[in-house]
């Protein structure tokens, strides 16, 4: 009888280390989960649909607030993580529902839809009578990153 409860209780937790090993890799690694990445300074967008034309420029204004900051390196490089993708905005376990978060050097947009063209984030909530709601994208992104540094 002890011997079948260590051979469970080994299996159950060489299961849930492998689950977590894996997890660990689809959260450090969202290229494992976007098909494309762009380059703007040293921020890195991954991203399944084609970008707007004014990504670079929300971007780079968000990094000129940041810029400002005492906190801000020029070393960090920050990855930034659309919700065009439906499992990796959704990892982290813990987040709950929040316009974007930051969590060590990346910025994953998560309940809001970006529209870069018109610098917005866009949410309804069911809680608002899913009245929508619109925030300016440049700092809510400025917000993230400064999380991020």
């Amino acid at each position: 009888m002890l011997k079948i409860i260590k051979r469970v209780t080994l299996s159950l937790l060489s299961i849930l280390g492998i689950s977590l090993l894996i997890w660990t890799v689809f959260l450090l690694n969202p290229n494992l989960s976007y098909a494309n990445e762009t380059e703007f300074d040293n921020v890195t967008v991954f991203h399944n649909q084609n970008l707007e034309e004014q990504t670079e420029t929300v971007i780079e204004n968000a990094l000129q607030i940041i810029k400002q900051s005492a906190l801000f390196d020029e070393e960090v490089s920050i990855q930034l993580c659309l919700n065009d993708d439906k499992v990796y905005p959704n990892l982290h376990p813990f987040v709950g529902h929040p316009l974007a978060y930051a969590i060590f050097n990346k910025t994953i947009i998560k309940n809001c839809t970006p529209k870069f063209d018109e610098n917005l984030a866009e949410a309804q909530w069911a809680i608002n009578d899913n009245e929508l709601r619109k925030f300016d994208l440049t700092y809510l992104l400025a917000h993230e990153f400064t999380h991020n540094l």
